[in-house]
């Protein structure tokens, strides 16, 4: 078996389900998809590409640890939780694309082991802030990372480009009136 897609319904993959299948080379997963257990994609050496139709929920520890041909990762729905080591041992060049923001990811010195972060699209109104795990944004235009103290502040509705984000300090800096000193 070369590829493997899970058919529309499927909520979830067990535990060690496709371990060790050393042929499979693409794996699709449908809008169903809510969990992808421990260890289920664990040492498939060809895996090449991986994507996610709709807003799997949990990815599981060791999910995809040991794909060593694994080339990018593909979600087009809502960040999952993602278990310890999930892409461990996948190789630093694999791509990852994620939507959106990048809620609950995992500290890419363990889950992402090096891996890019690739087409973020922040979608945010103006004024709202938001907490984000630590991770490493990478992009053509900038690179910026991003730690759990950190608030980001959005400056448009829509933005297509990291340079367009502005840190703000923890916490915010009172407003300066004019005859008053900064502390």
């Amino acid at each position: 078996m070369t590829s493997v897609s899970i058919l529309e319904g499927v909520t979830s993959i067990g535990l060690s389900a496709f371990e060790g299948c050393s042929s499979l080379r693409t794996a699709v997963f449908p809008s169903s998809m809510i969990a992808v257990g421990d260890y289920s994609f664990y040492n498939c050496s060809s895996l090449k590409r991986i994507t996610f139709k709709g807003d799997v929920l949990i990815l599981g520890d060791y999910a995809f640890c040991g794909c060593t041909s694994l080339e990018s990762a593909t979600f087009t729905g809502n960040e999952p939780a993602v278990g310890k080591y999930a892409f461990y041992y996948c190789p630093e060049t694999a791509k990852v694309f994620i939507p959106s923001f990048a809620w609950g990811w995992a500290d890419p010195g363990n889950t992402w082991n090096g891996m890019k972060l690739y087409r973020i699209e922040l979608s945010v109104g103006i004024g709202y802030a938001l907490y984000l795990p630590e991770f490493t944004i990478f992009n053509p235009e900038a690179s910026v990372r991003i730690f759990p103290s950190m608030r980001t502040k959005f400056t448009a509705l829509r933005l297509r480009t990291i340079l367009q984000i502005c840190r703000l300090p923890e916490p915010p800096m009172p407003p300066v009136l004019r005859g008053t000193a900064l502390r």
